[in-house]
């Protein structure tokens, strides 16, 4: 297959149609690992992957199992370059570099295992040399299955990384960690390379809230000691549910007669409820000066109760009056907002009423 003749794209992470990939998982496998073990997590760089990638290929295509890379001329196997080669073609300013390989597994979980339990191949994975890495993965070939890490470090990268490089998460409140630790004294940050926060201390982890709505967000930081800058990013996909606003019920109606100052009923009441994920914020409002409500703003859900008042010469001669409560909400991202409830005022000559007899029985009771 030869040396290939391309330069990988600076990718933070390998392109998935939906989901994680099975080497977005391995690299989550490994952080969990290196949690566990109290060290740094692993930033995925696009460059690794792409050499990992290659590798996984070039031993199933040409039917090989070794670090180093073999072409296959007539049948034979012909070396072509060492691993770190290989690896250093494509991730270029490295100072340390390492490499697993493996075959046979058919899932992340199960070659992580294999890995973990080998002395040498675990010291790769909880090494402290390392900043980043790359996972390649290839079905086919004799094994069925093909696997290799790849690790690196490189001079003037500074590595951040979200969530332990988790692909995604359901909450906009993230964790980071920000590798400098040895020479950095102060850093800033960004949603989007543009807008920076202030400069503050550094410290290797940070607490960081992401914008609002699905989607791939990217967090930026610049880490500096006060003459030299560095600027990283990393990315991750935020699948927060969705708050979404629901009123019931979606009109309502006083009744009154001429003359009278007060309705039928006296008051209604409006549910105001997130029928979604997160949290939402809501205010309501009157378009007319005989209706009233309260409480006009509130968190998630409430009641709000509605009134009329039949003063002003309101009541004073018979007609159908209409009203409207508007409910919106003051979050951004929230479905279903605004809701409009309408409101109906009848005011008739004489309500029709209705009397029912009272029946009073004599009982008693059962002698003992």
């Amino acid at each position: 297959q030869g040396f290939p003749p391309f330069s990988p794209p600076p990718r933070s992470r390998p392109l998935v149609v939906s989901g994680a990939s099975f080497e977005q998982r391995v690299v989550e496998l490994v952080n969990q690992a290196r949690q566990e073990q109290g060290l740094p997590p692993l930033r995925q760089a696009g460059e690794l992957d792409a050499a990992a990638a290659y590798h996984s290929r070039d031993m199933a295509v040409d039917d090989y199992f070794d670090h180093d890379s073999y072409n296959r001329v007539n049948g034979q196997l012909v070396f072509d370059r060492h691993w770190y080669e290989r690896i250093g073609s494509y991730y270029s300013g490295w100072t340390s570099l390492g490499e697993n390989i493996a075959a046979g597994y058919t899932t992340p979980e199960s070659v992580m295992a294999g890995w973990m339990g080998s002395d040498a191949h675990r010291r790769n994975i909880l090494s402290t040399a390392f900043r980043e890495i790359g996972v390649g993965y290839y079905a086919g070939g004799s094994w069925g299955h093909y696997w290799t890490q790849d690790f690196g470090a490189r001079r003037g990268v500074y590595p951040l990384i979200i969530n332990g490089e988790a692909y995604s998460t359901t909450s906009r409140v993230v964790q980071l960690y920000i590798y400098g630790e040895d020479w950095a004294t102060q850093m800033r940050f960004s949603d989007d390379g543009t807008t920076w926060t202030d400069w503050e201390p550094f410290t290797a982890q940070k607490t960081w809230t992401l914008p609002v709505g699905d989607g791939e967000k990217q967090v930026w930081v610049q880490i500096s000691d006060g003459s030299t800058t560095y600027t990283n990013y990393d990315s991750i996909v935020l699948e927060e549910a969705v708050p979404v606003l629901s009123v019931t019920p979606s009109s309502l109606t006083f009744l009154t007669e001429v003359g009278m100052t007060t309705t039928l009923p006296l008051t209604h009441q409006v549910q105001v409820e997130n029928v979604g994920g997160a949290t939402l914020d809501w205010q309501a409002w009157v378009n007319t000066p005989w209706l009233h409500a309260t409480p006009l703003s509130g968190t998630q859900g409430d009641r709000i109760t509605l009134w009329v008042t039949t003063s002003g010469g309101l009541t004073a001669i018979s007609g159908v009056y209409s009203a409207s409560l508007t409910i919106t909400s003051t979050t951004l991202g929230v479905e279903n907002s605004p809701q409009t409830i309408s409101v109906t005022l009848k005011v008739a000559d004489q309500l029709e009423r209705v009397y029912l007899p009272v029946t009073l029985r004599n009982y008693t009771p059962p002698t003992p």
